[in-house]
């Protein structure tokens, strides 16, 4: 649906930016805390499978940084600096949370294993306020 979305932009013969957005994170979207209290969080550890997130606040200021650009580039990806293997992510924020590492299981269901990365967004002049999802998170479980 997203991708008829931006063809649909393309061919439209308007001038458009598409900013695709990672996992969002952040006050009012820690779905992730709430599978790893209750053992509902599995991880595949081989082959690694590749987990990109962006924090919700960095989500806002890119639109708000694209929107002010005098000549956007077409696509920009809206992820954080440091893609994680899911092992590696799930397992530190379990232990930020003070709970056991969650179990090897199936990858999650819908979504692709991928390294994406914000170099275009960066090169832009945008700065992400949390490029490590891994300290983004640590920063919400304190709060």
């Amino acid at each position: 649906m997203l991708l008829e979305a931006e063809q649909w932009l393309g061919g439209s013969g308007q001038r458009a930016t598409v900013l695709r957005l990672a996992g969002l994170y952040g006050p009012g979207r820690t779905e992730l805390f709430e599978r790893l209290r209750s053992g509902r969080a599995r991880v595949r550890t081989e082959p690694p499978f590749w987990s990109n997130r962006v924090h919700v606040d960095d989500a806002a200021c890119a639109i708000v940084h694209i929107l002010g650009l005098p000549d956007p580039a077409t696509l920009y990806l809206g992820v954080d600096d440091t893609p994680l293997p899911i092992a590696q992510l799930y397992g530190g924020v379990a232990r930020r949370l003070g709970l056991p590492e969650p179990a090897e299981g199936p990858a999650p269901q819908g979504i692709g294993s991928k390294r994406l990365s914000n170099a275009r967004l960066r090169a832009s002049g945008f700065v992400p306020r949390w490029p490590d999802s891994l300290a983004g998170y640590a920063a919400l479980v304190k709060s």
